[in-house]
C-alpha cells in the first residue's frame, strides 16, 4: 500500500483573498466549498484545504508551513509581491503571506 498526502488544511481569516492568491500565483482550482461564512471549508484540486475562521486563535494551530513543488521558482517569486508577501527571514525560497502562512517553494532546477 502506497502512502501519499491527500490534502493539507490551513486556517485563514480571508478566504476570498487566499483563494485568489492560490489561483493566480499557483494556478490552483477550487474543487468544493462547504458551509457559510465565516466558517466555510474549501478544497482545491491540488490538495489544499482552507478553513475559514473569523479570527486566529479559534483553532489549535495553523500548521507551520506549506511546501509546494513548482516548475519555476523564479516565476512564482516574481508574482507574490503583488499580494503583500514577504520573504521569510533567512530562507531564500520561503515567503510569508500577509495572514502569516509560510510557504516553501521546492524546485528541482
Amino acid at each position: 500500500m502506497g502512502v501519499y498526502v491527500d490534502h493539507v488544511g490551513f486556517v485563514t481569516t480571508d478566504l476570498e483573498a487566499s483563494v485568489k492568491f492560490f489561483e493566480d500565483v499557483f494556478g490552483m482550482t477550487v474543487k468544493e466549498v462547504k458551509g457559510e461564512a465565516p466558517k466555510r471549508k474549501l478544497w482545491m484540486n491540488e490538495g489544499l484545504q482552507l478553513n475559514e475562521v473569523a479570527e486566529y486563535g479559534q483553532t489549535r494551530n495553523m500548521f507551520h508551513h506549506l511546501a509546494l513543488h513548482v516548475d519555476n521558482k523564479e516565476e512564482i517569486l516574481s508574482k507574490i509581491g503583488a499580494y503583500g508577501c514577504k520573504p521569510a527571514e533567512g530562507k531564500a525560497h520561503w515567503f510569508a503571506m500577509p495572514d502569516g502562512m509560510l510557504i516553501e517553494l521546492i524546485c528541482d532546477k
